[in-house]
């Protein structure tokens, strides 16, 4: 499937604004280290944490279609793991020569251990490192085909971290953040679900803008009691979320469709 300018110009706004929330999320994390946030920001910034990592995700599936194997790891080892390894190294370097503060070990053996085998500080890089590297095994021969692979797998990977949310297990290692790979393989499996219904949907949401960014903003407003209650609000609240993004990621075109003005 190839996209057309309009989609693939509202798919790089959306990644901005993804990585405008992670940026913003951060800011209000470290300035609850000075003090409280007010309620309101209490609320935005865990909604934030909530939509940034899932959109991220969403958005890697979706783009993530089928093609020749060999090509496709050397690019994603060129593009994921390489600048990991990069920037990995350079927090060791400055956790150990310049500021020891930011260290998450006492040893530099620790630190190493922790940056390329945990990879806690860049966690992201190893979590959808391996979510591409898996992602053959969800593609269809033939793009046209229904994602049955992908609608099953995204089904018993929500199933599977639903059940360990609740029971409060931790079945899964954090070596390689195999634990946060699973925890959010049902999003980047949704977006690879979304992109062979795209077509359709995009028609259906054409003709109903207003309706479908109500409820997108009704999803969106129901989720904030969530963190409030006693049980874990991971993957229900993330879920909800996660809903709502791919709501507005049809419905934003609203004022900038293209061939259309005021």
């Amino acid at each position: 499937m190839h996209f057309d300018k309009r989609t693939s110009a509202n798919l790089d706004y959306l990644k901005a604004f993804a990585a405008f929330l992670v940026v913003l999320g951060h800011s209000l994390s470290y300035y609850t280290a000075w003090q409280p946030l007010p309620l309101f920001a209490g609320i935005a910034e865990d909604l934030i944490y909530h939509v940034h990592v899932p959109l991220f995700f969403t958005i890697s599936g979706f783009l993530c279609h089928r093609q020749p194997l060999r090509p496709y790891y050397k690019k994603k080892v060129l593009r994921v793991l390489v600048p990991f390894w990069f920037f990995a190294f350079l927090k060791v370097f400055f956790s150990t020569v310049i500021v020891r503060h930011f260290a998450h070990a006492d040893t530099i053996g620790g630190q190493l251990y922790d940056a390329f085998v945990i990879g806690r500080a860049y966690w992201f890089a190893y979590a959808i490192f391996l979510m591409l590297l898996i992602a053959p095994l969800f593609w269809e021969k033939d793009e046209k085909t229904a994602p049955r692979k992908a609608i099953i797998g995204m089904i018993a990977a929500a199933v599977f971290c639903a059940f360990c949310s609740i029971k409060e297990l931790s079945l899964l290692t954090e070596v390689f953040q195999i634990s946060r790979t699973v925890k959010h393989l049902p999003f980047f499996l949704s977006g690879m679900v979304l992109r062979y219904y795209y077509p359709k949907l995009k028609e259906f949401f054409d003709r109903r803008r207003i309706p479908a960014l109500c409820l997108a903003a009704a999803i969106t407003a129901a989720h904030a009691p969530v963190p409030h209650a006693h049980v874990s609000p991971e993957p229900r609240s993330q879920t909800r979320i996660s809903i709502s993004v791919r709501l507005i990621m049809r419905t934003n075109s609203v004022f900038t469709r293209s061939g259309k003005s005021g």
